[in-house]
């Protein structure tokens, strides 16, 4: 079973409205486009950390937010999902789900979004009311 960490990412303007941040899509270096259109960040524990550590992780290695500077807050129980696996027909893939709220401050803050840039693909962050 995989643990994953997701993590609803808000952040409130001066005028109290709520912003959350999207992952919208991936370029991939061939050119390829993939639409994503999920919240938040996703990111598989590792098997050596704490599901709340993976979940810092992910916000720094797709966000580049340092992991020192990231309070996170549980939402609920985790719960658990199982999907046919994409890679390998007629098998399933079973998830053990933790979501997790991130509240961005200010000085992380970028309104025009993020991209995380990989070797194989660019992946791309905006902002939604």
């Amino acid at each position: 079973m995989v643990d994953l960490a997701i993590v609803w990412i808000q952040h409130k303007l001066w005028n109290n409205r709520k912003l959350i941040l999207f992952e919208d899509k991936q370029i991939f270096s061939n050119g390829q486009l993939k639409i994503i259109n999920t919240s938040g960040v996703r990111e598989k524990k590792k098997r050596d950390e704490s599901i709340t550590s993976g979940a810092k992780r992910g916000l720094h290695e797709e966000l580049r937010i340092p992991m020192e500077h990231t309070f996170i807050q549980p939402l609920g129980k985790p719960y658990q999902e199982e999907k046919p696996s994409q890679t390998f027909s007629g098998l399933s893939t079973k998830k053990n789900i933790h979501v997790f709220l991130y509240e961005m401050p200010e000085k992380y803050f970028c309104y025009h979004g993020y991209q995380e840039r990989k070797k194989d693909k660019t992946v791309f962050f905006s902002w939604r009311e």
